[in-house]
């Protein structure tokens, strides 16, 4: 078997305990009320915070299991050396430790048994001695306070110092990175602050560094490159800034990055794959931003993968449902959007998988054998359909943290217009034979339908002229009521006449130039580089509805956000009386076209969109086709920017708030 050390065994294995009640945050050290704080300022709401703190508990339960552990150790092996020479330690030593015990108020710590006595060193508590020198400090929850002297440095060959759950304040001393024997150093939970000394790079063997929960400042030290034996980096719930250095990517001795709770921003790099050992890259409620790189996929031993409550957009990696082994993945509360991939079926380890406050739609991956403890995918685009099939299994499985509701409205908003004696149908995407229509016409209920995604009126009159929406409700899925946006329809008296003898606000004129411009999607079953199957053909026809010529126009460029643009300029043939423009798809696959338009080749364009019922502005196209989109909250204010371009959509302005979504 596979040795593993007690303290990173544990780290691994917080998801299963991590709803433990058997433990007390201050048994644990869980300082509750920091954590609020801070994401208090940063403006995150109440349901996300709870999600973080379950997280960060759970990781706290873990480093307590491995405290009581190594306590264990140390105490048995001071019991062991009892009365023997080999607890005569150097006087400079003997001096540091009571420097220690006078720095952090030992007349009043928890238990300080013979310390500062005649007593042997190694019979004072929490003290270990081999070979006649200090080797580990073991005072973890022991109500310590103050500061931690300079002179611990003279502690020459300690290898572990253990002071987490304590009440230790001030700056973590420059002098510990004298002490070149350390392996374990650990004082998470604490009051510290200042910045991290660039002198624990000295420290060649340092495996596990736990500095997590206290008020550190400033970045990750550039001296941590010579870390060339770490293998936990614990730095969470700190005030920590900056990116996350390009040398750490290099330390591929790392088997644990826990960074959240934070303000480090920037994004990942590919360079991560490097980290071969890597179990754990946990780095929640930050400014991280950018895509998710598909390397992730690569690195097969990752069990914890969490990304929660940062700004990455794009889609999620396909690879990472090569990831067999994960029990924890969490990308909720960014700006993703697309759908679930379905490799993450393969996923059937997974326990802790939280998804929500995205844009994410379509069908979700069944993972009905999976043992969840926590399974969210509420504030996302879901409709019944996504995951009708699988609900009963979830629902009756007893998951604790299980949410699926609310998710956004569906559909669009429609403005259409009517003729009296027509008929009226409005649909919707939502097509689930188990779900029930509520439609409302000027928030006036009218009778509900069941199974039928069509309100139909067979003989439209003028009284049926309004704004319509319903909501609907599913058989199955308990829970979780989906609106539509609005539709506001116009009735008018009389159709417009067939041919429109008037239309030349635009009129082509042969033998002129022109731009055509255009987006298009194909639905397909893998990642392309350009799709195949859409195109749009442009017929000349001359006076006798003769065709004289045609032109045809390709996607080509980037595709972004699943839409790639067709670009390209075409020239009127002369005898050219009419033009007939095509939409074709010459593939299986489902294709759509959105913003087409025609202009001259001298000219520019600009489109404007704006929602029919607030009038708010929601996107501008520029002369290239390329979108500027609004995004508002239910108040609307303006919430962010966001900017198309030919190398993807980047956030350009943003004001951070989650706490409900938008229309």
């Amino acid at each position: 078997m596979r040795k593993i050390t007690v303290s990173l065994l544990l780290i691994l294995s917080f998801c299963i305990n991590a709803q433990d009640k058997k433990y007390s945050d201050k048994e644990i050290g869980f300082d509750r009320d920091k954590i609020t704080k801070k994401l208090l300022n940063r403006d995150f709401s109440k349901d996300e915070i709870d999600l973080i703190l379950q997280q960060e508990r759970a990781i706290m339960i873990s480093l307590s299991e491995a405290e009581s552990t190594r306590r264990k150790s140390v105490e048995n092996n001071s019991k062991i050396q009892q009365g023997k020479s080999a607890c005569t330690v150097p006087s400079t030593e003997r001096q540091a430790l009571i420097d220690f015990y006078n720095s952090t108020n030992g007349s009043g710590w928890t238990d300080n048994t013979n310390w500062n006595t005649s007593a042997p060193v190694c019979d004072w508590y929490g003290v270990n001695v081999s070979n006649g020198h200090v080797n580990k400090i073991q005072l973890s929850n022991n109500n310590l306070s103050g500061t931690i002297p300079s002179s611990i440095e003279d502690l020459t060959q300690l290898d572990e110092l253990f002071l987490f759950l304590n009440n230790i304040t001030g700056a973590i001393p420059t002098e510990i990175g004298n002490l070149s024997n350390l392996v374990e150093l650990n004082l998470t939970s604490n009051d510290l602050s200042g910045p991290i000394p660039s002198t624990i790079g000295n420290l060649n063997n340092l495996e596990f560094l736990n500095l997590g929960s206290n008020d550190l400042i400033g970045n990750i030290p550039s001296s941590f490159s010579n870390l060339s034996s770490i293998k936990v980096l614990s730095l969470n719930s700190n005030d920590l800034s900056g990116t996350i250095p390009s040398f750490i990517w290099s330390l591929t001795t790392l088997e644990v990055i826990q960074l959240g709770v934070n303000n480090f921003s920037g994004t990942i790099s590919t360079s991560v794959s490097n980290l071969t050992n890597l179990q754990t890259f946990s780095i929640t409620a930050n400014n991280f931003s950018g895509t998710i790189p598909t390397v992730f996929g690569s690195i097969g031993g990752l069990l914890y993968l969490y990304l929660g409550s940062n700004e990455f957009e794009g889609t999620v990696p396909a690879s990472i449902g090569n990831l067999i082994s994960l029990i924890g993945l969490s990308f909720n509360n960014n700006n993703l959007e697309g759908t679930i991939p379905p490799s993450f079926q393969n996923l059937v380890n997974l326990e802790f998988f939280n998804f929500n406050w995205n844009a994410f739609f379509g069908d979700i991956p069944s993972l009905t054998t999976n043992d969840f403890t926590s399974f969210n995918f509420n504030y996302n685009r879901f409709i019944f359909s996504d995951f009708e099939d699988e609900f009963p299994s979830y629902n009756s499985s007893g998951i604790a943290f299980f949410a699926y509701a609310p998710q956004a409205k569906v559909d669009q908003v429609e403005t259409i217009t009517v003729y009296v004696g027509q008929q009226m149908s409005l649909t919707t995407i939502l097509s689930s034979p188990n779900n029930t229509y509520q439609w409302y016409k000027d928030g006036v209920p009218l009778s509900p339908i069941v199974g039928v995604n069509e309100y139909t009126v067979p003989n439209v009159t003028f009284s049926d002229a309004g704004v319509y929406y319903f909501t609907a409700t599913n058989s199955i899925i308990n829970g979780l009521t989906l609106e539509r946006y609005p539709i506001t329809v116009i009735v008018e008296d009389t159709p417009p006449p067939t041919d429109c003898e008037d239309c030349y606000s635009f009129k082509p004129i042969p033998k002129e130039k022109y731009i055509l411009s255009a987006w298009t999607k194909e639905r397909v079953g893998e990642q392309v580089i350009s799709y195949l199957s859409p195109s749009i053909e442009i017929n000349y026809l001359d006076n006798s509805d003769t065709e004289i010529g045609e032109d045809n126009f390709f996607p080509n460029g980037r595709i972004i956000e699943e839409w790639q643009r067709i670009f390209d300029e075409f020239t009127i043939p002369e005898g050219t009386a009419s033009i007939e423009i095509v939409l074709k798809n010459k593939g299986g696959n489902e294709v759509f076209f959105d913003d087409i338009r025609i202009h001259p080749f001298n000219g520019s364009m600009k489109s404007f969109v704006y929602d029919p019922v607030t009038q708010r502005l929601m996107a501008e196209l520029d002369e290239n086709n390329y979108s500027t989109f609004y995004e508002y909250d239910l108040e609307g204010g303006l919430i962010r920017v966001k900017k198309e371009t030919e190398k993807g959509v980047y956030t350009i302005q943003e004001t951070r708030s989650k706490t409900s979504i938008g229309n």
